[in-house]
């Protein structure tokens, strides 16, 4: 069954040796609907340690209610969750079509990390417009967007003049700490990628100061760079 595929798909790239990659997005398939999967997905994400998941929590239409509802059982720093379904233009058939949140919310992230960093936010008026959006299901109010972002689903808001803009990174961590932040958990990916690739060669070399040495000046540089770049207050290897 369709189950049994999805999750045989996300065994598939569940060994981080094997496939590289950053982001994981499972659109259609409703946290409430679909838990099986997309609690599968949860887990191998945060046994792989180093992609973040995008899980779509509620089906067109659904209410606010119904949103904060569906994840509320929910704790992984591993994954966060958006609201509304937006409405985009088909490329296939140049008709306007609902998608739920995840189908845009890939574009974000990966815009942000094109114009930014990791460690930057993918929401906000810099990073998180949603150009492509034609419109939200459901256009937020303040309050709503709050009492949204306050059970951790990120609001997707619309403001006059200004579109249609991803309003929230929190992740779907439930006690607050600097991982309950999509930029936070995603620099600690970058970190852990770029560590990990780079200090391969060096296992199974003798455990000696020419060793650490070798280590440091590949990490250091590194590190500087993204400290310099907003990501670091401060670092000690």
């Amino acid at each position: 069954g369709g189950t049994v595929a999805y999750k045989k798909a996300i065994n598939a790239i569940s060994n981080a040796d094997e496939f590289d990659i950053n982001m994981l997005v499972t659109p259609g398939l409703v946290h409430g609907l679909h838990s099986g999967i997309t609690n599968h997905a949860i887990s191998k994400m945060e046994a792989r340690g180093d992609a973040f998941y995008v899980l779509d929590c509620t089906k067109h239409g659904d209410t606010i209610a119904t949103a904060t509802n569906a994840i509320n059982s929910l704790d992984s720093n591993y994954a966060a969750t958006y609201y509304p379904w937006v409405k985009i233009v088909d490329r296939n058939t140049s008709l306007p079509v609902w998608v739920p949140p995840s189908v845009v919310l890939a574009g974000t992230i990966a815009y942000t990390d094109k114009v930014a960093h990791e460690w930057f936010a993918p929401a906000g008026l810099n990073r998180g417009g949603l150009t492509t959006v034609l419109e939200a299901q459901t256009r937020l109010t303040h309050s709503e967007r709050d009492d949204l972002y306050e059970e951790r689903v990120n609001p997707i808001a619309s403001f006059p003049g200004q579109g249609v803009v991803v309003w929230g990174q929190k992740t779907l961590q439930g006690r607050p700490s600097a991982l309950d932040r999509v930029n936070v958990r995603r620099l600690l990916i970058k970190l852990k990628k770029f560590i990990a690739s780079s200090s391969r060669y060096l296992v199974f070399e003798q455990n000696s100061t020419a060793t650490r040495n070798r280590f440091m000046n590949i990490v250091n540089p590194f590190l500087e760079s993204v400290q310099a770049n907003s990501g670091l207050s401060a670092f000690r290897v």
